[in-house]
């Protein structure tokens, strides 16, 4: 089952604002530059980038610019849409997502990763993410409205993050970086576990089994317009601080 929900969020919360820090001058040896004349380079990538994104460790200096990764919270998401109804019919659709947590990406291992022309990408695998959250939402069709009111608790099992980005090089006379233009991300889970508190009329489950909501389009909406610019915005302040030298020695 493809999902698209979170997204960067799994890296955008790895960086919290920016810090007096102005980048990390220093190699730390858990860093280990990889060379773009290595076959293995792959392998390589993925190492480094696990390191810095899930194994990035207390001693390293500047990790007080990193903001704790498991659990994180995000920031409250609220929507409202139009939409037509399978009889033509025009429905407006509020929805709010409040107090969201996310637990388990300290879990996460970097599978794969490569560094190309201006593109670079990785693969994230999770065996578990557990989402918390409140979710409201109100459905108006001009005759009836329904409200949803519930405490969620989805597990995402088996979960595969995909992320892709574009980029260039920028030399500074002090060290080399990576500005980052583009990011985006896509999810697919093995299984989704969804628990929930409200009465049956009122849940979660209730909202999204209706076809007509368009859950589907809400979570794509969430990737697209927020998810991924926040994850582009975390990305560049995390490659702006460790210099590109420090991951591919050749670059």
């Amino acid at each position: 089952m493809q999902i698209h929900i979170l997204g960067i969020a799994l890296l955008a919360v790895t960086f919290t604002t920016a810090q007096a820090v102005e980048f990390l001058t220093e190699k730390p040896n858990l860093l280990v530059p990889c060379s773009l004349d290595d076959s293995n380079i792959s392998n390589c990538l993925a190492k480094s980038l696990q390191n810095i994104f899930v194994n990035w460790a207390d001693e390293i200096p500047g990790k007080d610019v990193f903001g704790l990764t498991d659990p994180f919270t995000l920031d409250n998401y609220i929507e409202t849409k139009e939409i037509s109804g399978f009889d033509g019919r025009p429905i407006t659709i509020h929805n709010e997502f409040l107090n969201f947590s996310v637990k388990g990406l300290s879990q996460g291992i970097i599978s794969a990763a490569s560094y190309g022309d201006g593109i670079a990408t990785a693969s994230l695998d999770i065996p578990k993410l557990i989402l918390n959250f409140d979710f409201k939402a109100t459905i108006e069709d001009g005759k009836n409205i329904t409200k949803i009111d519930d405490k969620v608790e989805m597990n995402l099992i088996g979960l595969t993050i995909d992320f892709s980005a574009n980029f260039q090089r920028r030399e500074t006379p002090k060290a080399t970086f990576l500005d980052f233009s583009k990011v985006e991300n896509h999810l697919q889970a093995s299984d989704i576990q969804i628990l929930s508190e409200a009465d049956p009329d009122k849940s979660f489950n209730r909202y999204i089994s209706d076809p007509e909501n368009d859950f589907s389009g809400v979570f794509k909406a969430w990737d697209r317009n927020w998810v991924d610019p926040l994850l582009l915005k975390r990305v560049n302040k995390i490659f702006n601080y460790i210099p590109a030298n420090f991951i591919i020695k050749n670059i």
